[in-house]
């Protein structure tokens, strides 16, 4: 089973929900299969060409002031070929997995999709699929709820508050809305297991994860 469609895409990559192969005692996992964009090792090559061109214009231009990016781009080219690695992916990952998973305060809040390294390759990793939601998602909500205090508390304080209340006896609150007020009361949770998380890869592995955006930061409510 492989969804064509693509859960989530970057600059280098997308990501297919699929299942593996079931056997007669054994339902396939769900997997995330994140695959390298075709083309994509001539595109950067041409985009470092480029602007290696555009490096050697603007030092001709300012060659008076010494100007070169030159180091730049030498260290940009490094850094991308290490990302259009997926075999090194996979090696780092499981790196944190490990560490992670032997923590002793960190085992049971953080976890990371086991690589299944048998099916993966320099362009193609397959790991466990997590659900979730970003971790964006309970900022956003923490915002909404804080929002909807201030606007009580002022309603209130104009002598307003009925208006703000619901006609007729319906609930305060629709049910999406008491999910994300729920919502909101783990976010201080989640913050409180994301520093510790991060100061433990500072302070204790010195092995760090440095792509930490919401789509790579997922939240099992």
């Amino acid at each position: 089973e492989f969804d064509r469609i693509p859960v989530g895409s970057a600059s280098l990559a997308q990501v297919h929900r699929a299942r593996l192969r079931s056997t007669s005692n054994h339902i396939g996992d769900e997997v995330a299969v994140k695959v390298q964009h075709r083309y994509i090792e001539l595109t950067v090559a041409s985009d470092l060409c480029v602007v290696r061109w555009l490096d050697r214009l603007a030092s001709v231009a300012f060659a008076a002031e010494g100007f070169s990016l030159a180091w730049a781009i030498d260290q940009l080219s490094s850094n991308l070929a290490r990302e259009l690695d997926f075999e090194l992916e996979a090696e780092n990952s499981e790196r944190c997995r490990c560490f992670f998973q032997e923590h002793p305060t960190l085992s049971k809040r953080v976890a990371v999709p086991r690589v299944h390294l048998g099916l993966s390759t320099k362009k193609m990793l397959v790991m466990d699929y997590v659900h979730g939601v970003p971790v964006s998602y309970l900022v956003k909500a923490t915002q909404r709820q804080a929002a909807v205090v201030r606007e009580l508390k002022h309603a209130n304080n104009a002598g307003g508050l009925d208006r703000c209340e619901p006609q007729g006896g319906a609930p305060p609150q629709e049910s999406h809305d008491i999910q994300e007020l729920l919502t909101a009361q783990y976010s201080s949770q989640v913050a409180d297991s994301l520093v510790e998380a991060f100061a433990a890869m500072f302070f204790c592995s010195g092995f760090v994860h440095c792509d930490p955006h919401p789509g790579n930061i997922l939240v099992e409510m």
